[in-house]
């Protein structure tokens, strides 16, 4: 049985800057990294309905933009979950659970669930956050320090565990380190795959086979998983089966 991962209170800002991580085993679950170092797998916050909720004619999906006056963010419902959405107007404030997820580089939530709270609770939502923060922010201290004198992650958390740190934190501070350094390689990918494909396109896109001959400094692999992630991105598209070219 998959296990419930927990819930963390937190804002649309703090999942708007974070660094989403799709996790490379099956069936492991996403996360969010936030740049406070909350490692996020189900948000909890409360926010402003902006908009008109949408739902589709076969009630299949829904959506409607969230506001908490510093960011917005898409909120998605899917199957029994849009049923949430009949409940709820524009101008409501409410207190939403989901999961974080990334779209064409933007953050997204598929909302669980969603509740109509006064804003007195919403005052409640901030102090709590604020609380939460300045305790995480004593811990990342220690964290820091912890990892800068053991480089082992596993030596590291049980380090971190033995004087009361949350062992996450230092999860996320090595994971944040490996993203950040892999987000620099793929964005180099990228913009040669662009480069090159800008260069080579006679009018009917650039064949996968013509394209990774063109680009030795980075392997094949590296290669076609940007311009997968081009072509999802829609930066690039697919005039022909196989064939790529700039939008």
């Amino acid at each position: 049985m998959k296990k419930r991962m927990p819930s963390t209170r937190t804002n649309l800002e703090e999942i708007v800057r974070g660094y989403y991580v799709k996790d490379e085993e099956d069936f492991a679950p996403n996360y969010l990294i936030t740049e406070n170092y909350k490692k996020i797998y189900r948000a909890k916050t409360v926010v402003t309905v902006f908009n008109d909720p949408f739902i589709s004619e076969d009630e299949s999906y829904g959506r409607v933009l969230l506001d908490d006056t510093k960011e917005t963010i898409w909120a998605y419902f899917f199957r029994e979950n849009t049923a949430i959405l009949k409940d709820i107007s524009k101008g409501d404030i409410v207190q939403v659970v989901g999961k974080i997820y990334e779209w064409r580089n933007e953050k997204q939530l598929s909302v669980e669930a969603a509740s109509k709270i006064s804003p007195n609770f919403w005052v409640l939502h901030r102090l709590e956050l604020v609380k939460y923060n300045k305790h995480l922010k004593e811990q990342l201290k220690i964290a820091e320090k912890i990892k800068s004198e053991e480089k082992n992650l596993k030596k590291a958390k049980e380090k971190a565990e033995s004087i009361g740190i949350n062992p996450e934190i230092i999860e996320a501070l090595y994971e944040r380190d490996y993203v950040k350094e892999k987000d620099v390689d793929t964005t180099l990918v990228k913009d040669k795959v662009l480069s090159v494909i800008e260069r080579l396109d006679e009018g009917e896109g650039v064949e996968l086979d013509d394209l990774i001959p063109e680009i030795d400094e980075f392997s094949p692999e590296e290669i076609e998983a940007v311009v997968r992630d081009l072509l999802s991105q829609g930066e690039i598209f697919e005039p022909k089966i196989n064939r790529y070219t700039k939008v």
